[in-house]
């Protein structure tokens, strides 16, 4: 009976104590901070409880791994002096020094972080509270923004442990937190029923890292997201003895949250200022565009008539339009194509860009450049060497808000710092209206010089030394590396960037990160068209291999924006419908009036067929044939408009072999000699296609190798890639430009890669937006399809020696049925030498 009263009363108590709690919450959850601070209070509903530990400088703050995952993730925060004021631009140093250790605990990787940290302060924009991401309570000291590090584990199979312990610092930082996190394991026979699980609020958190709600996220979706969970770790040891926990309260993330105090976080979007232009990359799939624009946050003062300027280059780069709407209208829908913006605009804006109406967002994020000052004689790059290889280097000079008062002094120094070589070099003023200082946007920034050596192994060191203003940034890669080239289509779709060249950081950029460094943002530049190539002023080789090799020949559609040449008369040709009457001009070249064109047919089968062209409704040629293609030569005509018609008949199957007035269906007609003029005098008029004949190179197994003699200083040379549209597997072309291992250590103003790769993926083979859709016919051979051009680019630059011959050699490495054209474009004018043959044209007349 005792006992049953006993537990009568326990169970009273404990419902009584559930009422008080739940009464009380509201005022046991509030915390105050500080009232020195000028933020608001911060609620428990809106933060989370994070576990932190303090790290020491003598003793190790030491985890246990789990097995089989690859990776930690280290988070820290610097806590600083409660009495130091944070300022807007503040920037505090911290290292932190770790070590993986084995079971039996040696050490088998070391290693030390660096932290660069601010404080920024937001601000909510539905209630206008501001906050700061993170606090501690009781608000002894303040904690400033977090820092992520991951620590790859992969090869490292006998890691055991890790332990942490704290580097380097400066004041105001007095302690550094550190929480240390690896993937939540979770059996795959659980994973199909983990989900339901999980509570509503764990749900949506889970699902902050997708673009969905977390009720409308299907199963692989959801399997994903749990696979993909980090769970925090213990550290090891005795509490106070060997780890002292802090609690560390987390503020939670809110999208449309603004920062007040950094500048160096734009507004979302693409920010333009009225001296600087904005580039927007449109994708190669892309179609409806959408742009929406507002106001810069400190903007002045606008007018009715202020306008922004939205031009378009697509591909080819002499597609152009542009579009000037008024800033107050806050949006336009336009449809360019693939290709590039340029956007200026009389005030500042944030820009933004959607395609498909709207659907998917393409603004750019920023591209950052850290740069560094010339300012001390200190300012030194190693040089790496692989396997006694020369090393190439890219040096970009550019001068922020001053004129260098001196030449800039380069020296290439031995691993004994014994000089091998010095000169000196100046920096072209040419301001940028494409890239900026990020934390001063209207500060002058140059364009870059961009100076290159070719370092043999003896150089280990390159210094520089200049006057204060100077600020330089610099690359390198290997020598042998192969730059690949893929669809841009596929790189879209697999969200890949191949660098052409890799930064490198100076010897001592660690000491200049305290204020020897400037960080910019850059962009992409629209292409530079040569106006002498608008006017069709300009020599056009087509280059053939060496040897024996097999060519074929093809159709591929004209750009209707191409320059008309009276060079391409013979290689233009006309689509002709069979049965209609066409208006045709027809171009004889200068200095004489009659001319003979060429019609190609292209049947959907093998069969005879007996084609008649009727010019100016007179019968004019007729013939049978017998092939599934090919080409015949026809009567001279004079120049001049004339009214052409094509009939087509098969022969009957009888013993009298008379010919059926029956046409033959799908069969096509090109001519030549004929101006991309559509005449439309006639009823029905049917608008002409634009075909261009060009003899492609069949690749095989075998390499081909081409010729060069180079004439400019700077030249281009053009490598048109068809491919079956049967295509299967992914193709490789491997190019390599012999006679490059005599260039001059330089400073050189260009640097031409030796080695290049293009790759096609079938996935690319198939894409109707990236190229027209319409087949190029293969030409005299059992005709199959091919798939458009892809066109890639070969630049022999200044660092080549002009009227030397460069063999290139071109091979397929993987795939089949690929055919070539290498062509080259110089502009210029260029004398010109023509035969005419003396040809009587007998008109009929008396």
């Amino acid at each position: 009976m005792r006992l049953i009263k006993n537990i009568f009363i326990f169970l009273l108590l404990f419902i009584i104590a559930i009422a008080v709690f739940n009464y009380m919450s509201p005022w046991l959850t509030q915390i105050t901070f500080n009232k020195d601070t000028d933020l608001q209070s911060l609620q428990f509903k809106e933060a989370r409880v994070k576990l932190a530990y303090i790290l020491d400088n003598q003793q190790w703050l030491s985890y246990s791994l789990q097995k089989g995952e690859d990776r930690v993730r280290i988070m820290t925060n610097a806590v600083l002096d409660k009495d130091f004021q944070v300022a807007a631009t503040d920037r505090f140093m911290y290292s932190i020094n770790y070590e993986v250790l084995d079971e039996a605990g040696g050490v088998i990787r070391s290693g030390r972080f660096y932290n660069r940290t601010g404080q920024k302060i937001f601000q909510d924009m539905q209630t206008g509270q501001q906050y700061v991401a993170s606090r501690l309570y009781p608000a002894k000291a303040n904690p400033v923004d977090t820092r992520i590090h991951q620590i790859n584990l992969r090869g490292l199979k006998n890691a055991a442990k890790i332990r942490f312990k704290k580097g380097d610092f400066t004041y105001p930082v007095q302690q550094i937190l550190l929480r240390a996190y690896q993937k939540r394991n979770i059996a795959e026979r659980k994973l199909d029923y983990a989900w339901q699980r999980l509570g509503e609020e764990q749900r949506q958190q889970l699902a902050r890292a997708s673009v969905y709600d977390a009720n409308i996220l299907n199963a692989e979706e959801q399997r994903q997201l749990l696979i993909n969970q980090w769970a925090p770790l213990g550290p090891l040891g005795v509490a106070g003895d060997n780890y002292i926990t802090q609690k560390l309260y987390v503020v939670r993330e809110v999208e449309n949250d603004v920062v007040i105090n950094d500048p160096a976080v734009p507004s979302t979007g693409l920010v333009i200022y009225p001296d600087h232009y904005g580039m927007i990359t449109l994708p190669e799939t892309q179609n409806q565009l959408k742009l929406s624009w507002r106001p810069f946050a400190s903007s002045g003062r606008q007018t009715a008539n202020d306008q922004l300027s939205i031009e378009w280059w697509g591909r080819p780069a002499t597609r152009y339009k542009k579009w000037t709407p008024l800033l107050s209208a806050g949006e336009l829908s336009i449809n360019p194509g693939s290709g590039v913006l340029r956007i200026s605009s009389q005030q500042p804006i944030v820009i933004r860009a959607w395609q498909k109406a709207g659907d998917v967002e393409i603004t750019p994020s920023p591209a950052y450049l850290r740069l560094y000052s010339l300012a001390s004689s200190n300012l030194v790059y190693r040089v790496n060497h692989i396997r006694g290889y020369k090393t190439p280097f890219r040096f970009d000079l550019r001068a922020i808000n001053s004129k260098p008062l001196s030449a800039i002094t380069y020296r290439l120094l031995d691993k004994h710092d014994r000089l091998i070589k010095t000169g000196q070099l100046s920096l072209k003023q040419q301001w940028s209206a494409y890239d900026a200082v990020v934390t001063e946007p209207d500060h002058w920034l140059t364009e870059p010089r961009q100076i290159y050596f070719n370092l043999s192994r003896t150089v280990s060191k390159v210094s520089f030394d200049a006057s204060p203003g100077v600020w330089i940034s610099a690359y390198t890669r290997p020598e042998n590396l192969a730059y690949t080239q893929f669809d841009p289509v596929v790189l879209q779709q697999q969200n890949r960037s191949i660098p052409v060249w890799f930064s490198v950081r100076p010897q001592q950029w660690k000491d200049y990160m305290k204020g020897g460094s400037q960080l910019i943002t850059v962009q992409r530049r629209p292409p530079q068209i040569d106006p002498q190539l608008l006017t069709g002023m300009y020599r056009w080789n087509q280059f053939y291999p060496d040897g024996n090799w097999k060519g074929r020949t093809l159709l591929n559609r004209l750009d209707d924006q191409q320059t008309f040449r009276e060079e391409t008369l013979s290689s233009r040709y006309v689509k002709l419908a069979s049965g209609q009457t066409t208006e045709l001009e027809f171009i004889a070249k200068v200095g004489t009036e009659t001319l003979r064109p060429s019609l190609i047919y292209v049947q959907s089968q093998t069969r005879s067929m007996t084609i008649r062209m009727w010019l100016d409704e007179a019968l004019y040629f007729e013939s049978q044939v017998h092939a599934k293609n090919g080409e015949l030569h026809l009567p001279y005509l004079p120049a001049g408009l004339h009214r052409v018609r094509i009939d087509t008949a098969l022969p009957k199957k009888s013993a009298a072999n008379e010919l059926m007035q029956t046409p033959a269906e799908k069969t096509e007609f090109y001519i030549n000699n004929t101006s991309s003029q559509q005449h439309t005098s006639l009823p029905d008029p049917y608008k002409p296609l634009i075909m261009l004949k060009r003899l492609a190179i069949e690749m095989s197994a075998k390499p081909l190798s081409f010729t060069i003699l180079k004439e400019k200083p700077q030249e281009l040379l053009a490598v048109r890639i068809y491919t079956r549209q049967s295509m299967q597997k992914k193709l490789k072309l491997n190019v390599k430009i012999n006679g490059l291992d005599n260039r001059k250590t330089g400073p050189l103003k260009d640097w031409t890669l030796q080695y290049r790769q293009y790759v096609i993926d079938p996935l690319s083979s198939k894409a109707t937006d990236l190229v027209e859709t319409e087949t190029a016919p293969l030409l005299l051979k059992t005709n199959h399809g091919v798939t458009g051009e892809r066109l890639f680019f070969i630049p022999l630059g200044a660092d080549l020696p002009v009227q030397q011959s460069y063999t290139i050699d071109v091979s397929l490495e993987q795939g089949a049925d690929a055919y070539i054209i290498l062509t080259r474009t110089v502009p210029g004018l260029y004398p010109s030498r023509q035969l005419y043959p003396d040809i009587e044209i007998e008109t009929g007349n008396e």
